[in-house]
């Protein structure tokens, strides 16, 4: 949806639908309805997202929604941005099943590979083949990022040829990061200490791993920590939480 540099506010069917994209707007709201990836790894001749937003200014909110990527034939990343004066709200989401490979996406659960102002990540749950919250400065400059509530697992539905970090940061990325609550349940046959980038053998800023719990105290942007395995009560979204039927409880 282009939104001609305006305010927008995107209400999905009672059914679920292909990639939505999100493009030009100032402010965009997107709470509820479901998102089924295409059997394929592109979508309109470029990389499949099942969210995409792009070249946003203002925020972006987007809650309630549940991404389904286990989809034969398939590889997609859920969440992924490219917007650098934006700010990107992600609430009560749950990405299942996503599909990757070396050679094409990589299925990643949030991306903000083309920048970002802010990220906000509170209650997410997702699964995927092949990477996780992939949240280093690549081509575009990242401000400031918080992720809350959130748990990844690893999984190696369609097959495995490569990644398993299901986190991923970089050394050198110097925007404040803040992590709280953030699980990793590792993909099947995968150590703890290997399904987190940096990794317990990195060379300039190694994560330090104790009693189930990484950090990074030689990373000074970033606090807290990410610890092995699920929550206690389970899912931070559960099955079913979440979709056409979601209505939104409100924030203060």
């Amino acid at each position: 949806m282009n939104a001609k540099g305006g305010d927008v506010a995107i209400e999905l069917p009672n059914h679920s639908v292909g990639p939505v994209s999100i493009t030009n707007c100032r402010n965009a709201v997107l709470i509820g309805g479901s998102i089924t990836v295409l059997p394929s790894a592109k979508a309109g001749g470029a990389d499949q997202r099942a969210i995409y937003v792009k070249d946003c200014t203002g925020t972006v909110h987007i809650e309630g929604v549940h991404i389904r990527g286990d989809v034969a034939g398939s590889q997609s990343d859920g969440i992924a941005v490219s917007a650098p004066e934006a700010v990107v709200q992600i609430q009560n989401v749950r990405i299942d099943g996503l599909r990757g490979g070396q050679g094409g996406n990589h299925a990643d659960v949030f991306q903000p590979w083309g920048g970002v102002r802010e990220f906000r990540i509170d209650r997410l749950t997702g699964s995927t083949n092949y990477q996780g919250l992939h949240i280093f400065e690549t081509r575009g400059a990242i401000g400031r990022g918080t992720i809350r509530n959130t748990n990844i697992a690893g999984t190696d539905v369609g097959g495995t040829d490569g990644g398993g970090y299901y986190i991923w940061m970089d050394c050198e990325d110097k925007y404040p990061l803040t992590l709280d609550g953030v699980y990793v349940k590792p993909r099947p046959g995968r150590p703890f200490t290997q399904s987190v980038w940096p990794s317990a053998t990195h060379k300039e800023c190694p994560g330090v791993f104790k009693s189930g719990t990484v950090t990074w105290p030689q990373h000074p942007s970033v606090t807290g920590g990410v610890r092995e395995g699920a929550p206690a009560a389970g899912d931070f979204v559960p099955v079913g939480a979440v979709g056409p039927a979601y209505v939104s409880p409100g924030y203060r």
